[in-house]
């Protein structure tokens, strides 16, 4: 269990982003959009190098040790909010903290766990660009899951929807690129003795993979200014998730049968 009573703490980092690391996310998360690629893209958009997708903030909040954390079973994501003040491109030098914002105890369906709250924040010359917030749960009486396969479902499939496969291969190559390597991830063993019939694909995954139908508003405004997911239910390996946006900014994640596996939405 982490400590209320840490709640307020504060680590901090200095880290430079580089072309090589934001090529290497981008290629991870199989999104080929220009401004992520090229600098030649980034530079017609005003930028002096590749933009920085908006999930990459993940990739150091894997990194940095968090000194209030504890040893824990499992780490399950809820919810992610980034929130960008202004761009961040390869060849800023950042200062970035992570706060502990809250930590209470919940009961769900599902069982009792710690619902904790990071704050991430990404500054440039005491200029913030970046705010993420991290929802997670961690277990302290978790029920074994149940692999129901005799559920239905009433939402239906539109043919619009971006269709994402996640392999095996791609859960693990994600696990090595981000950090997020948990058992549950990596291990069909340990996936199966928490209840699930293969691995468990992150949830990043899922929102990385999914900002591809952000594509259009990001040529619009030239980067993301809010990108949001809650996440529903667990999707496993093997799995194809159909990823909807609208017109409006907001996105929702189902699979085949139509079971919600995320909700949210971009600006």
């Amino acid at each position: 269990m982490i400590s209320p009573a840490k709640v307020g703490k504060a680590v901090r980092e200095s880290f430079m982003i580089t072309d090589f690391d934001i090529k290497a996310w981008a290629s991870c998360l199989r999104d080929t959009h220009p401004l992520y690629h090229n600098p030649y893209a980034a530079r017609s958009y005003g930028y002096a190098d590749v933009l920085m997708p908006p999930t990459f903030p993940m990739y150091l909040w894997n990194r940095i040790v968090k000194p209030w954390d504890q040893i824990s079973n499992r780490i399950i994501l809820e919810k992610q909010d980034f929130r960008f003040g202004s761009p961040i491109t390869a060849g800023m030098m950042t200062d970035v903290s992570i706060t502990l914002s809250s930590v209470e105890e919940v009961s769900l369906f599902s069982g009792t766990f710690q619902r904790v709250t990071e704050t991430l924040r990404m500054t440039t010359k005491n200029r913030i660009r970046l705010e993420a917030n991290t929802v997670t749960l961690r277990p302290l009486d978790e029920r074994r899951q149940q692999n129901n396969k005799s559920r239905t479902y009433r939402q239906r499939i539109e043919r619009d929807a971006v269709p994402l496969v996640f392999s095996k291969p791609w859960i693990t190559e994600y696990a090595q690129c981000s950090g997020d390597d948990q058992p549950v991830h990596t291990d069909r063993k340990a996936a199966e003795g928490a209840g699930y019939p293969a691995e468990i694909v992150q949830g990043m995954l899922i929102m990385g993979a999914s900002a591809c139908c952000m594509h259009e508003r990001l040529e619009q405004k030239g980067y993301i200014q809010r990108y949001w997911h809650r996440f529903l239910s667990p999707l496993t390996a093997g799995e194809t998730l159909y990823v909807q946006a609208s017109s409006s900014g907001s996105i929702t994640s189902r699979t085949l049968d139509g079971k919600p596996v995320a909700r949210g939405g971009f600006q």
